[in-house]
């Protein structure tokens, strides 16, 4: 399988898979369906196997990343205006703002003879505020033996969770208020009073980051539908070979094919002519 590495807000490097239309009409369906579950599934299993412990934000970065070298750049946002319905914005303006963010230090949330180690969370999806607050819980340290929580079983996790003391989540709830207070809201697509757009700001620690990929993924998925229609019934094979196929690599094909028939046709004019 094809990777590429890509570096991220938080300094770390990891090698991306290449995404085939397979996989991209799978992220489309997901998010058009409010499937934001299954979506994170799907991701982690796809894009993130071996680096189960990378955060949020860095996650958030690399599905903003794939988007716009497998979908494209640019996207439209409807706004309410008598000058325009929409508005453009780039991707690769959302991408630059990761280069000034400050990621805050891991903590330790110390009771008695146990200790917590803290930081960024790692899913992309919280089912309620109590598994946010349990996804900042990194290791726990008990009588000098430290285990990493997040390499267990979601089972045993919560068992684990389940014989916290309350002093501890106490401990944990402070530490989530100082970095949403550190981070603070990311704006994502700056606000433009001459199409009476309010901009959308977004904060990276809460369900906002996989809600404003939903409205990225699934706003392409008839134009997506549309594309693999016309390049079976022109170029050729079955809708599988498509979907085996990356979307530059099949924009490529189609582009060629295109640029052949034109050719062809160009000929058969001049023929006509002589």
């Amino acid at each position: 399988m094809f990777t590429f590495p890509l570096r991220l807000p938080s300094g770390k490097s990891i090698r991306v898979p290449e995404l085939t239309n397979g996989d991209i009409l799978n992220l489309v369906k997901y998010c058009a369906f409010e499937d934001y579950e299954g979506f994170e599934t799907f991701v982690n299993e796809k894009l993130f196997t071996g680096y189960e412990d990378i955060s949020i934000i860095d996650k958030f970065y690399v599905l903003l990343f794939l988007r716009t070298i497998y979908i494209g750049e640019d996207i439209n946002i409807g706004v309410n205006s008598d000058i325009t319905n929409e508005v453009s914005v780039s991707l690769n303006d959302v991408l630059s703002k990761f280069e000034s963010i400050t990621l805050p230090d891991d903590e330790l949330v110390v009771v008695d003879n146990v200790t917590i180690g803290v930081g960024l969370p790692t899913k992309l999806f919280f089912s309620t505020v109590d598994e946010l607050y349990f996804d900042l819980i990194q290791t726990i340290k008990v009588d000098g033996e430290t285990t990493n929580v997040r390499k267990m079983s979601k089972e045993h996790r919560d068992e684990i969770y389940g014989m916290l003391p309350a002093r501890f989540m106490s401990g944990v709830v402070k530490f989530y208020t100082k970095l949403s207070t550190a981070l603070g809201d990311i704006t994502m697509l700056a606000s433009n009073e001459r199409v009476s757009f309010d901009g959308v700001n977004i904060s990276l620690l809460s369900n906002q980051p996989i809600a404003f990929l939903k409205q990225l993924y699934a706003q392409d998925v008839t134009s997506f539908i549309e594309f693999m229609y016309h390049f079976v019934n022109k170029v050729g094979g079955t809708f599988d070979d498509f979907l085996k196929l990356n979307i530059n690599d099949s924009k490529l094909i189609f582009n060629l094919y295109v640029n052949e028939i034109k050719k062809q046709n160009d000929e058969l004019k001049s023929n006509k002519s002589m």
